[in-house]
């Protein structure tokens, strides 16, 4: 059981433990989801956020946003060169958790909401989910 309250609102992202991680990887491969893996562990800024989504997002070139929440929210729904039957951001906020009231979180969290309705307007599937 967790003394913390959680990173994410229960209703924007699926928690996970870490010991569930690789039968989710299986899952989502078996579905067709493409899977974005994001480590916050040691994340100290917006700037550093931002890298590591983009290096989480492998691009097939130079990542195409720079360091701000509107950037990165396109980038997350210009996809089209990872075709898949939709798509899942698996953030791993272990060692994040004494960042919970910093203003990372609520920001992000904004961003993956409006990714997310982006996509159901899509028919497509767009899963959050962290392991704590």
């Amino acid at each position: 059981m967790s003394l913390h309250a959680p990173l994410f609102p229960i209703d924007l992202a699926v928690r996970i433990d870490a010991d569930e991680l690789p039968r989710l990887h299986d899952d989502l491969e078996r579905n067709g989801l493409a899977c974005i893996d994001v480590s916050l562990k040691g994340c100290r800024d917006k700037a550093e956020l931002m890298a590591r989504m983009a290096a989480a997002m492998r691009f097939p070139e130079p990542p195409p946003f720079g360091a701000n929440w509107d950037a990165l929210a396109d980038a997350l729904r210009d996809l089209e060169w990872w075709p898949a039957d939709g798509y899942a951001l698996v953030i791993d906020a272990r060692g994040f958790i004494d960042h919970v009231h910093d203003p990372l979180i609520p920001a992000l969290a904004g961003v993956l909401r409006d990714v997310r309705a982006f996509w159901q307007e899509q028919d497509t599937a767009f899963v959050p989910f962290f392991l704590q």
